[in-house]
């Protein structure tokens, strides 16, 4: 019986060099894996954005201040018959009532509700 000493070099000579490339593989997994953990755990730093919420407040109150005067136009045609108003223009509605033209699309809107029947649950 033969038996056959093998040194330590001889074992690594035969099977590290099948290792290497995996030992490589698996440095750059961990490599890559702690870079992207210490990017997410990076604070993320936000600006304030005062402006963007005056602004929401801002259009909010002229919206609040749009649907008033609707409300109003609104609450104005009703007192005339329906068939008066509701047979004319929305351009001659507002020679009628004496309205400036930059509330047509207002004007418009309360047309709608009356002459339409399209009124909003808000509207009594």
């Amino acid at each position: 019986v033969s038996t056959q000493s093998t040194g330590s070099s001889g074992i690594n000579a035969e099977y590290g060099e099948n290792y290497q490339p995996l030992i490589m593989k698996i440095s750059l997994v961990v490599c890559l894996c702690l870079v992207a953990a210490t990017t997410l755990a990076l604070p993320v730093m936000e600006k304030e954005e005062a402006a963007p919420q005056l602004a929401l407040q801002a259009s909010f109150d002229d919206y609040m201040g749009y649907l008033e005067t609707v409300i109003k136009i609104y609450y104005k045609i009703q007192q005339i018959k329906y068939e008066i108003i509701c047979n004319k223009s929305v351009g001659e509605m507002l020679e009628m009532l004496g309205l400036p033209e930059i509330v047509e699309s207002m004007a418009q809107l309360a047309w709608m509700w009356r002459c339409e029947n399209k009124k909003p649950w808000y509207i009594q």
